[in-house]
């Protein structure tokens, strides 16, 4: 939910590694796509003090093991 895909980094399918070796292979062949994500991605994090989503992780972490 806090990534958009292409926008704060890319968002695969679970079990497609060919996925995300593409999206691996998108940010090294495009250094300034990478910076504009990570950009991004700090501004969407900066939203977000630790303590109030550290169970909203946890619970996502959970949810995919």
């Amino acid at each position: 939910e806090l990534v958009k895909d292409g926008q704060e980094g890319f968002v695969v399918p679970r079990r497609r590694p060919d996925l995300i070796a593409d999206a691996l292979q998108a940010l090294r062949d495009d250094a300034g796509l990478c910076e504009r994500m990570g950009q991004a991605a700090r501004v969407t994090a900066g939203r977000y003090p630790w303590m109030a989503i550290r169970s909203d992780i946890a619970d996502a972490v959970r949810s995919v093991l």
